[in-house]
């Protein structure tokens, strides 16, 4: 199949959730460019080095962004595996000592992403919303 094929296919499941059109051609793009990367990378087509260093944003995990709430720009799990969306990037403190303490935003400045499927190290879970979908957001 080709990218353009994956990509529409991939954007028209997405829609059926709800989510922009401008997202949803974001994030159908995202994953062809993922699925042809793993496959070339099966195949021995492109080394493994090349493909980390070329435009990594696409090959790490991301969480799925379609069901972040709107104004949450970044994800992360805490050392104790609790995951979460935040507005703005958590400190230091709040990703390592477990400490959720956010009330001075009344709550409306953090939710909790349980339904990610992060498994990795904690220390590397800190994502940003990609910038195409902050800007078509706003």
């Amino acid at each position: 199949m080709d990218k353009l094929t994956m990509a529409h296919e991939m954007a028209l499941k997405i829609a059926e959730s709800g989510v922009s059109v401008d997202i949803c051609a974001g994030l159908g793009w995202r994953y062809a460019d993922a699925m042809q990367a793993e496959a070339d990378k099966r195949q021995g087509g492109v080394p493994e080095a090349i493909l980390k260093a070329s435009n990594s944003s696409q090959l790490e995990w991301q969480p799925d962004w379609s069901v972040a709430p709107k104004h949450m720009n970044y994800f992360f799990m805490d050392r104790n595996g609790s995951k979460f969306w935040t507005v703005n990037e958590p400190d230091k403190p709040n990703r390592t000592e477990h400490v959720m303490n956010f009330t001075d935003c009344g709550g409306d400045c953090y939710a909790y992403a349980s339904d990610q499927d992060y498994k990795g190290d904690w220390r590397n879970s800190l994502r940003k919303r990609p910038e195409m979908e902050v800007e078509r957001r706003g």
